[in-house]
């Protein structure tokens, strides 16, 4: 799945960023990475901008171009069980 294609408020993971090598640059610039936690915000009419928000703060609005080129992953949240 692309991160165009979540629904809204659904946090996964990011699982590759398959672009050409200066866009992979610049979201690694601005700190986008493979592992990070994201979620979609909102999308613009008409197939738009895409406005995400990662774990580490970030929230960008992305072209949906773009969005389409990074794949996802559900996030696994951890259960821990206690011991008695």
């Amino acid at each position: 799945m692309s991160l165009d294609e979540l629904t809204l408020a659904v946090p996964m993971v990011i699982d590759s960023i398959a672009t050409d090598a200066s866009i992979e640059a610049r979201l690694y610039a601005l700190g986008v990475r493979v592992g990070e936690s994201v979620e979609v915000l909102r999308r613009a009419p008409l197939g738009g901008a895409v406005h995400v928000r990662f774990a580490s703060g970030l929230e960008l609005a992305m072209d949906a171009a773009i969005a389409a080129c990074v794949t996802v992953r559900p996030r696994v949240v951890p259960v821990y069980v206690g011991t008695e």
